[in-house]
């Protein structure tokens, strides 16, 4: 298979997190989040052979610090790419930083982290496409 001799890469949309507010409440102080191991999301081998490229997008919430991630949706430019992104999250590790003032110590609401499923080294945009909204079968949505 000369497909699998090529350089497959899986970029990440950005450079660390887009954090959402923490709650409703505009005057509650959010606490900060530390990336100690990033996600690594499996390029899907069937969307690699047929040249598929897509993008994603996780929202999740810390707990216990980080110890807990709970996910609360994928949405993604095709279904290939669900299950890579939400499981991308379960390998990777959060450090949840308490800020003064805070309402909620050692937890995180509202957390979004993108992805990019592109093949080679070239960074060109991947086409606007709508993204949708995953289901997924079990409720395994939360890791510790």
């Amino acid at each position: 298979m000369t497909n699998i001799a090529r350089r497959i890469s899986i970029f990440l949309t950005a450079a660390l997190l887009a954090l959402a507010p923490a709650s409703a409440q505009d005057n509650e102080v959010s606490n900060e989040v530390r990336v100690v191991t990033h996600p690594h999301p499996i390029y899907p081998a069937v969307a690699a052979l047929s040249g598929m490229e897509g993008r994603c997008l996780t929202k999740f919430r810390l707990l216990d610090y980080g110890e807990t991630i709970i996910v609360d949706g994928v949405i993604c430019s095709a279904p290939i790419f669900c299950l890579p992104s939400r499981n991308a999250l379960q390998g990777a590790e959060f450090q949840v930083i308490d800020v003064e003032g805070t309402l909620t110590p050692g937890a995180r609401d509202a957390i979004f982290y993108p992805f990019r499923f592109a093949q080679g080294d070239d960074m060109r945009d991947i086409p606007d496409e709508e993204l949708v909204e995953c289901e997924f079968p079990d409720s395994g949505d939360t890791t510790s």
